[in-house]
């Protein structure tokens, strides 16, 4: 199969595509898992406890996942946490600074959010690259920053909403259709 060449300058991730492979994940996916394993140890002690197959079916679940937490298998979050560069103090700093830029109405660009990083990075005297898809990714373990990132177009779009801004242009709109009315 040939696939159509796109040179990276122009490869663009789609944070709001549901379908991109790079969105994040569902939110309460691990809580769900916590959740399935903990009912399950209370229910152990039980004279008719639950299977874990039960139980992994109740809270939507994989079996293999839960059975692997009873087996004290790592979570992949936790196995891949050691091979990224930021730890997840520098991230949740980072998290930090784009909440309080976004709070201060300037939402930090793309570009300005990798400096961050390699600026927390240098301080360190770690002086690897990110990875292609770091933006991606560490959105996806920061959902609640999502929403910060703006384009210009879609902050117009906002402003084009403000009931302040249509009711000001209201008196020149009626009294232009006043004025035409008149006329038929």
């Amino acid at each position: 199969m040939v696939r159509n060449y796109i040179p990276k300058a122009l490869r663009r991730v789609d944070f709001d595509d549901p379908n991109d492979h790079f969105a994040p994940l569902e939110q309460d996916k691990d809580t769900r898992i916590q959740q399935a394993y903990d009912y399950w140890l209370s229910t152990r002690d039980q004279e008719d406890p639950s299977s874990l197959h039960k139980v992994a079916e109740s809270h939507k679940v994989a079996y293999s996942t839960l059975r692997d937490q009873k087996n004290g298998v790592i979570l992949k979050k936790e196995a891949n946490q050691a091979m990224q560069k930021l730890t997840p103090v520098e991230e949740d700093i980072i998290a930090l600074w784009v909440t309080t830029l976004a709070t201060w109405g300037s939402p930090p660009t793309h570009l300005q959010l990798v400096k961050m990083a390699y600026e927390l990075l240098q301080k360190r005297g770690v002086y690897e690259k990110l990875g292609e898809q770091w933006i991606a990714r560490f959105l996806a373990r920061h959902p609640e920053l999502k929403s910060k990132f703006v384009n210009p177009i879609e902050k117009e779009r906002i402003l084009a909403t403000d009931p302040a801004i249509l009711l000001s242009g209201l008196p020149y709109d009626s009294a232009t259709v006043r004025h035409y009315d008149k006329a038929r």
